[in-house]
């Protein structure tokens, strides 16, 4: 690579940011690594898909990220009345 080029990186759009959101979820639910790449931070990550999901109109993967959050809320409460 010619490092005398001095190359932009264009920033992505609302709509690339959204299908790029929708598209990396729906490849780590496929590919079976949902957990790793939720696991820094599974409601931020389940919170963005469902924008993104809702906002391309895929109304029925809203629905089971809506009730996989609601899975992950109530293992939240469970542990924490454990402790």
């Amino acid at each position: 690579m010619d490092e005398g080029l001095n190359l932009v990186r264009p920033i992505p759009s609302m709509p690339e940011c959204i299908l790029y959101t929708a598209c990396e979820f729906w490849a780590a639910t496929v590919n079976g690594e949902l957990g790793k790449h939720l696991e820094s931070d599974a409601e931020a990550g389940l919170r963005n898909a469902n924008r993104a999901f809702f906002t391309i109109g895929a109304t029925d993967v809203v629905r089971l990220l809506h009730i996989g959050r609601a899975g992950l809320a109530c293992a939240r409460c469970a542990a924490e009345r454990q402790q």
